[in-house]
C-alpha cells in the first residue's frame, strides 16, 4: 500500500515511471493513477507531477540527493527472443 495514502483527500495517488505496465501488476488493485514519464523520473515528485516513482537504480544516489525514500523489490529478469 502506499504510505500516508487519504482517500479523504479525494485524489488517487499519482505514480510516475518509465515502466507502466509492471507498475501496474505491481500495485495490483490498489486505486492508483499510472503517470508513464521519459527522462529523468526522480525529479516528478519534485515538480508534482507525481507522488511516488516506480524506477530502476543500481546506487539509488540520485533517489537520495533528491529526498525519495528506496523500497526495494526483489527483481526478476527473463530473456525474450524471436527466431527469424
Amino acid at each position: 500500500s502506499l504510505a500516508g495514502y487519504d482517500p479523504k483527500e479525494g485524489r488517487r495517488q499519482r505514480i510516475g515511471t518509465k515502466y507502466p505496465i509492471v507498475t501496474k501488476q505491481y500495485f495490483g488493485a490498489q486505486d492508483v493513477e499510472i503517470i508513464k514519464i521519459e527522462g529523468s523520473v526522480e525529479l516528478a515528485p519534485l515538480v508534482g507531477l507525481a507522488d511516488a516513482i516506480v524506477d530502476i537504480t543500481e546506487t539509488g544516489t540520485t533517489l537520495r540527493e533528491n529526498n525519495l525514500y528506496i523500497f526495494i523489490c526483489r527483481p526478476s529478469s527473463y530473456l525474450s527472443y524471436q527466431y527469424h
